[in-house]
């Protein structure tokens, strides 16, 4: 039991309180972090460096926010969350123009593979918000804190969707505007509602007593936006494994069927929407005979209609 124990070493109920009323107060100094850290991340998104964003990242003081959102709502502390929210809010449009800034000022106006990962959110994007929320509050409630929070921070990811969305302001793209802003949508919802749970599950004192009907009605709506918010992730993280198990299908007709003795594949692309394979060979030219083989091949793969 004590291995799974997460009491043991847990601040005391009014240390965790405090903490958390702390992350609602707006300062100067937090406020000129987070625009260092957006500008940061939005040139790594702009010269497509890694190292770069997950810099910005660890030095990101939004993640506290989101948590202190989640506390609240758990310990009913509608005042808290209030500031909470007032409090995130503006990091969010401080971090927006300032991004939205630099993208207008930089030379640099190419999308790169970093902003394009962050505008197609899928089922996984929700997984990895959940436990990384769990991770962050349960981290943020101990004695000594470790190295959870910059994990965490590294894990979910804020700022990046953050600068992608200025991106699109900046450059008039609706497709990085709305895909980016609803993988920070995803991130921001999921860690805090994990942050909640595990504040039930420490048993934190509620600083409200709400009747069954008021607690039915927060469920639902809890819920409603949860379902609401989820179901497009469904969808993309369902076409992404569809589109991957279609690549490996068609990767593996082309190293089984096209090998000759006298004739070799050099280079392949697939039109997924007029579901046709594009090969191009070198060597001797192939009958119609053989082309009709390879063609009727093709339903062994699953590829059906290619």
């Amino acid at each position: 039991q004590r291995v799974f124990d997460i009491h043991s070493d847990m601040m005391s109920y009014e240390a965790i309180n405090e903490m958390m009323e702390e992350n609602t107060v707006i300062s100067g100094s937090n406020m000129w972090i987070l625009i260092m850290a957006i500008l940061i991340a939005s040139i790594g998104l702009n010269v497509n460096s890694t190292a770069v964003i997950i810099g910005a990242m660890l030095i990101s003081p939004l993640m506290s926010g989101i948590l202190t959102m989640g506390y609240s709502l758990a310990v009913r502390d509608l005042d808290m969350l209030k500031k909470a929210l007032g409090r995130f809010g503006t990091q969010v449009a401080i971090s927006l123009v300032t991004s939205t800034l630099y993208f207008i000022i930089t030379p640099l106006d190419v999308p790169t593979s970093e902003m394009i990962a962050r505008t197609s959110p899928t089922i996984w994007d929700v997984m990895v918000a959940l436990f990384g929320g769990i991770a962050g509050i349960i981290g943020n409630t101990r004695k000594k804190k470790g190295n959870v929070i910059p994990g965490v921070a590294i894990a979910t990811a804020l700022m990046p969707p953050l600068c992608t969305a200025s991106y699109g302001i900046a450059t008039l793209q609706p497709r990085f505007i709305f895909g980016a802003l609803y993988l920070f949508l995803i991130n921001m919802l999921f860690i805090a509602l994990s942050a909640a749970a595990v504040t039930v599950i420490l048993r934190v004192p509620v600083h409200r007593s709400l009747s069954q009907k008021e607690q039915k009605r927060i469920n639902r709506i809890i819920g409603a936006i949860t379902i609401i918010v989820v179901i497009p992730s469904v969808f993309v993280g369902a076409y992404t494994v569809y589109s991957s198990v279609m690549e490996r299908n068609i990767q593996t007709y082309l190293n089984h069927e096209f090998v000759f003795e006298n004739t070799q594949l050099v280079q392949s692309s697939t039109d997924t929407k007029s579901k046709q394979i594009n090969v191009s060979l070198v060597g001797q030219t192939i009958s119609q005979e053989v082309i009709n083989s390879l063609e009727q091949a093709l339903p062994v793969y699953n590829l059906e209609g290619y």
